[in-house]
């Protein structure tokens, strides 16, 4: 059947060149264009027919060997094995050889599973804890409100200028960069020298400022400056 399968699409190739030819022809051309659009596709065809043919052959062939098909014989002699009952030995190694790899994985993925998730109910406990005491340690909270101070203990030190104030801190700078404990629980003094004041003859002068802030009410309670710059 393959043999015939083969004359079939070289006569099928012969007739798709002959039309090729009779395209140069314009007595011949609309013809020629018919025939060469049905000889492409059949060729195609017995193509795919041819292929199909030859495969099956191959797995009878590699049947007839003692082997499950042609994809099996082609790995027995990736191998170097040729005999079929050594080839299922050493596929049942194979086989075995690939389930203990992937028990081996899917136990290694375990492992890094259960350590991840060790690893993140930590940060939790951790992160918990932190939040919990975050008030009791001057870092922590003077680092957490700082942001919220700064926009509302510039607004209150600006106030305290009788006339014109400006700002001397560059871009991105902070302007309570230093903070310490206040003189109660729950407040935090945050201070900076980065403002000048205008007194009455129109001079500048750089201050000194400082803000007690409520840590629990997020809001400034006493506010001073004098003149001076940060030691």
């Amino acid at each position: 059947m393959s043999q015939a399968l083969i004359a079939i699409s070289m006569i099928l190739q012969v007739v798709f060149v002959i039309s090729l030819v009779r395209l140069i022809f314009h007595s011949q051309r609309a013809s020629a264009k018919k025939w060469l659009k049905l000889s492409g596709w059949a060729f195609l065809v017995s193509i795919a027919a041819l292929s199909f043919v030859m495969m099956r052959q191959l797995d009878d062939e590699a049947v007839a060997l003692g082997f499950q098909d042609s994809a099996d014989h082609q790995k027995a002699q990736a191998e170097g094995i040729l005999d079929p009952a050594v080839w299922r030995v050493r596929k049942a190694e194979l086989a075995a050889e690939a389930a203990k790899l992937r028990k081996e994985e899917e136990r290694k993925a375990e492992i890094q599973e259960a350590a991840a998730a060790e690893r993140k109910a930590t940060e939790v406990k951790l992160a918990a804890w932190k939040e919990k005491n975050c008030d009791k340690d001057l870092d922590c909270i003077g680092m957490k409100k700082m942001a919220t101070a700064n926009a509302f203990c510039s607004m209150a030190v600006e106030q305290l200028a009788k006339y014109q104030s400006e700002w001397s801190d560059s871009f991105g700078e902070r302007k309570f960069p230093y903070y310490r404990w206040g003189n109660r629980a729950g407040v935090v003094t945050y201070y900076g020298g980065a403002i000048k004041f205008q007194n009455g003859f129109g001079a500048w002068q750089n201050m000194v400022y400082e803000c007690d802030f409520d840590i629990r009410r997020d809001q400034p309670i006493d506010v001073r400056a004098e003149a001076g710059r940060l030691r």
